[in-house]
């Protein structure tokens, strides 16, 4: 499967056996039952890190995943950013009685006349509120 994500857990047994074994891509692709190509996307960020292992294997399945899939920062236009700068004063006034988004949002237009319209308003809302939603476990 494409783009089908990879457990931190191969990923450092992908480490492990290059490093520690000095086994090959394509015999450590055919051993942890993936495809040689990954296998060595893995071993080629592994080698630009310039880290000992040790240390690598040591990190969290968080700080791995960071460190091989370091996050995509896409250019933020001016009026996205004003929606940004505008929902931590969104937050705090929602924890008010009888105040709704939509008032909020009239308010938002009031002193950003060519800001997005409504709709666009919410769903880069529900983007930002869905981003900082906590991950539930397993």
């Amino acid at each position: 499967m494409a783009n089908k994500p990879i457990s931190m857990s191969k990923v450092r047994q992908v480490i492990k056996l290059y490093s520690q074994q000095h086994m090959g891509k394509k015999k450590i692709g055919f051993r942890l039952g993936m495809s040689k190509n990954p296998v060595k996307l893995y071993v080629d960020g592994y080698l630009q890190l310039k880290t000992p292992p040790s240390e690598i294997l040591k990190l969290s399945d968080f700080e791995l995943d960071k460190l091989f899939h370091p996050p995509q920062t896409a250019p933020v236009n001016w009026r996205i950013q004003q929606l940004y700068d505008f929902f931590p004063e969104m937050e705090k006034q929602l924890r008010k009685r009888g105040v709704t988004v939509g008032m909020l949002y009239r308010k938002f237009k009031q002193e950003h006349p060519e800001a997005y319209a409504e709709t666009s308003f919410f769903r880069v809302l529900c983007s930002v509120e869905e981003k900082s939603k906590p991950l539930d476990a397993y």
